[in-house]
């Protein structure tokens, strides 16, 4: 069972990196933002419920500790601590904030209160207590290349007129794919193309092994240098 909970948390992440950016509602007046949000608080819920149930049978009073600290450095602790701290404060904001409904949820149309910060949190504490190994870090890579292959030509057909949908946006640039502008496009793009690179130069390096993510010693050569230059552990 508690095996099973693992999993579904390693798939709640797996998740986010492949269906976040694709994500839309094309129905919706506003198709980007509310419905990634909402499927971000979705599979962070989930997330969440799975690690509790995976670790219930082995908390005890004297084991309690924030998701993600336990087994860390000490600068790794620290920044588990300072996110912690972050969420208390965005909390206390919102509770004294002059409309603590409108600072909590946001609007409609853009949701990005105080619930989508807290889980943004948990999602990287929990992130952070489950991405340990140096296989988890090859399958997070090759989720993110993945994910980021139709973007890509749908945002080549949209710079080439080719869109088959009319999208009603504010964006700046007709070219901004399933990410809703052309800005969050380019963020999008800035975060992929280093691990493009990497995988890249590590499989011209190692060849098929860099990507394997099933051999015995955990990890592949590819694996246990992303996992030591990438700052896992902080």
């Amino acid at each position: 069972m508690r095996r099973a909970l693992s999993i579904v948390a390693e798939g709640g992440w797996l998740s986010v990196v492949l269906l976040l950016p694709l994500w839309f509602n094309p129905y919706a007046r506003v198709p980007f933002e509310p419905a990634k949000i909402m499927l971000f608080w979705v599979i962070t819920a989930v997330m969440a419920l799975a690690w509790l149930g995976s670790r219930r049978p082995s908390m005890s009073a004297k084991q309690v500790s924030a998701p993600g600290a336990a087994g860390l450095s000490k600068s790794g602790r620290l920044l588990i601590w300072t996110v912690v701290v972050y969420a208390v404060v965005v909390l206390l904001a919102t509770v004294t904030s002059v409309s603590p409904k409108l600072s909590l949820i946001s609007t409609a149309d853009n949701p990005r209160g105080a619930i989508t910060i807290v889980a943004g949190v948990l999602f990287f504490q929990l992130l952070a207590d489950v991405l340990r190994r140096p296989d988890q870090v090859v399958r997070l890579v090759n989720v993110l290349l993945l994910a980021s292959v139709p973007i890509i030509v749908y945002g080549f057909a949209q710079a080439l007129g080719l869109d088959p949908l009319a999208w009603i946006s504010d964006s700046v640039s007709p070219v901004h794919a399933t990410l809703g502008r052309s800005n969050f496009l380019g963020a999008y793009l800035a975060m992929v193309a280093p691990w493009t690179l990497a995988a890249v130069v590590m499989g011209s390096r190692y060849g098929e092994d860099a990507y394997s993510t099933s051999d015995a010693a955990g990890g592949s050569k590819y694996g246990e240098d992303a996992y030591s230059t990438g700052g896992v552990h902080g």
